[in-house]
């Protein structure tokens, strides 16, 4: 999160969903100066910024960011094909963990490690997005010093972009 907020403009529109990502966002990712951070809660679930971060760019007309893990871009990422079409300055961050992060936290905590098929196989969403969206700016990057230079790039564009990487399912284990 240290390195999104160095990239993010004082101005900057940012949307923030469900999850772990967006636990984490909470914590670490301090709120532009000038800009908004809309955080996805009560209605808002999973999936929430990446419709929120489109709608905020075709009102505002400027470029706005939605920050995501891979369990709600698996529900409502497809959204990106509408700033695909309409050449929307969206920039869509996801950080991989090949879950849906809280349901195995959940798991540990309160069924014994239970596993409930909340793990997922790994994926390579950048490279899949550029795939299937050809013109796309969509990369995977691997470091924190990556994230942040993509997303300096990035800004300098107009057009949509999608950047993931991999972090990790869980920092360590949760205590009771």
């Amino acid at each position: 999160m240290a390195a999104v907020a160095a990239a993010l403009p004082d101005d900057a529109d940012v949307f923030v969903d469900a999850g772990n990502t967006g636990a984490g966002a909470v914590h670490h990712l301090p709120a532009p100066r000038r800009g908004r951070f809309v955080v996805a809660l009560g209605m808002g679930g999973m999936g929430h910024s990446f419709g929120a971060a489109i709608g905020a760019a075709f009102a505002r007309g400027r470029r706005c960011y939605a920050i995501a893990g891979d369990g709600a871009f698996f529900m409502h990422g497809m959204e990106v094909h509408t700033a695909v079409e309409h050449h929307l300055p969206v920039t869509f961050i996801v950080f991989d963990n090949n879950a849906h992060g809280m349901c195995p936290t959940r798991e540990e905590l309160f069924l014994d490690g239970v596993d409930t098929g909340n793990r997922f196989r790994r994926s390579h969403l950048g490279a899949g997005m550029a795939a299937m969206f050809p013109g796309l700016d969509a990369r995977h990057v691997d470091t924190a010093a990556d994230l942040h230079r993509a997303l300096v790039d990035i800004d300098a564009g107009r057009a949509p972009a999608f950047v993931s990487t991999e972090c990790p399912r869980r920092a360590g284990r949760v205590g009771r």
